[in-house]
């Protein structure tokens, strides 16, 4: 189960930034919901916040699973 989540948050990133990317995927269940915990690489010059990137990707996985939550970690990629 652990695999097929990362491989969907990671093609729901992709989906939203085809040169963005994720690493250190972890996930942690709940009773009441489950967070999805990860790493998210922007390209150098990317034009939006941390915070923009952040919220962007965290409402598509709320609108993909219901009780599942993003906790990003955003990056900036320097190559």
């Amino acid at each position: 189960r652990l695999d097929q989540l990362r491989e969907s948050v990671k093609k729901i990133v992709e989906d939203w930034n085809e040169k963005a990317s994720i690493h250190d995927f972890r996930v942690v269940f709940g009773h009441t919901h489950t967070n999805l915990v990860f790493d998210a690489v922007v390209p150098y010059g990317f034009h939006r916040t941390h915070a923009q990137v952040k919220e962007e990707i965290e409402k598509i996985v709320q609108e993909t699973w219901e009780n599942y939550y993003a906790v990003i970690q955003v990056e900036q990629s320097y190559i």
